[in-house]
């Protein structure tokens, strides 16, 4: 594809991660750099340890990088505290966890609408929610606690969720690996769908390789380094 003139999604310069401990350190990232452009829709893969979720994580600003250097559309993220990043996080960032993190006592609905229940919004809240379940194909199940909802269900709900405010990417750390090979796969479709129709950018974390497989963008990584990006011609 043609970048000329193009704002990367995310940029990478050099990222080092160091987590240290009482005994020893623990590089996780080892001088990263990485291009991501906004629309591309792009899997991560490599051996547990390869730094795959920490690279998530400094993306989202949950985590600083050692050194080195981290935009999303041109912001620097390292630099970002508190408020602002709290508002970075609401207006770029959307994220899918493999673990589902819904509030056992809160509705499908509710769940959806948390993220910007402290905001002001120029959208009526309960009709976007609403309107993002139908899109994630659970029409009816507005009203169902998570109890009442087979995993991939759960899965959609926190979907609709990381789409709640609009984010530019989605970040989504094996959003199937808790889920069975059907129910992964019709996650994944939607994804793919989220992506075409709004030009969101993804990345998925993801050790299934058939998810791989169909990516336009494949990132593979070892020992804190990439080791390759396979963009489709």
């Amino acid at each position: 594809m043609s970048e000329i003139n193009l704002q990367p999604a995310v940029n990478l310069k050099e990222v080092v991660k160091v987590y240290a401990n009482q005994s020893e350190e623990q590089v996780a990232l080892r001088g990263v750099n990485l291009t991501i452009w906004p629309g591309e829709f792009v899997t991560i893969q490599g051996p547990s340890g390869s730094g795959k979720t920490t690279l998530l994580n400094i993306i989202a600003g949950f985590e600083k990088p050692t050194r080195g250097k981290i935009e999303v559309f041109g912001i620097d993220v390292s630099t970002l505290k508190g408020k602002k990043l709290a508002d970075f996080r609401y207006s770029y960032i959307g994220f899918v966890f493999q673990q589902f993190y819904l509030i056992p006592s809160l509705t499908a609905i509710e769940n959806v609408i948390i993220p910007v229940m402290p905001r002001h919004t120029d959208f009526d809240k309960y009709k976007k929610a609403l309107l993002l379940l139908k899109e994630v194909g659970l029409s009816g199940k507005e009203s169902s606690l998570p109890s009442e909802l087979s995993g991939g269900e759960q899965q959609r709900v926190a979907l609709a969720r990381a789409l709640m405010s609009n984010p530019r990417i989605i970040l989504a750390d094996e959003p199937t690996g808790n889920l069975d090979t059907s129910t992964g796969e019709k996650i994944i479709e939607i994804l793919k769908s989220i992506n075409e129709k709004y030009r969101t950018t993804i990345i998925i974390v993801t050790h299934n390789d058939e998810i791989a497989k169909n990516s336009p963008v494949k990132i593979f990584m070892k020992d804190g380094r990439i080791l390759e990006v396979l963009r489709n011609a």
